[in-house]
């Protein structure tokens, strides 16, 4: 792959909707929707757990009731946001083809950071380990 290739944007083709299937493009994300993006997951992932909690407020059925609510109106929110696809065809997708769309943002923006921060704390720990060999007090290291 040469250099050009590599700074392209990467994109994948989805599927979405039952009645009127279309395709889709998902791109990667810029930097900022990608912290917008953890944001939007932060408080979505707050919300279920402040309502399991509080198992709804009301009992058994408002509990299921108000998870239902969170995952149709903030997950389609959410994915509409993130791909520009219409929410009516995000409501009228299949389990599968929701799947293939949080899998596609996934790999194309998430998936090797992940990795790169996973090997980076490996050689952090490992760093960590040789300077505890070392017969040498930490204070004595300077960073400037």
């Amino acid at each position: 792959m040469s250099t050009l290739e590599e700074l392209m944007p990467r994109v994948e083709t989805v599927l979405v909707g039952l009645t009127k299937p279309e395709k889709h493009e998902i791109g990667q994300l810029s930097f900022k929707k990608q912290l917008e993006a953890g944001e939007q997951l932060k408080k979505i992932y707050t919300e279920l757990i402040k309502t399991a909690r509080t198992r709804g407020g009301k009992g058994e059925d408002a509990f299921v009731n108000r998870i239902f609510d969170l995952i149709s109106t903030d997950l389609v929110e959410f994915l509409n946001k993130l791909t520009g696809i219409a929410k009516a065809k995000i409501e009228d997708a299949s389990n599968d083809q929701l799947i293939g769309i949080v899998e596609a943002i996934y790999s194309l923006n998430f998936e090797k950071l992940e990795k790169n921060l996973q090997k980076l704390t490996e050689r952090i720990q490992k760093g960590k380990k040789e300077l505890l060999t070392v017969n040498m007090p930490l204070e004595s290291f300077s960073l400037q």
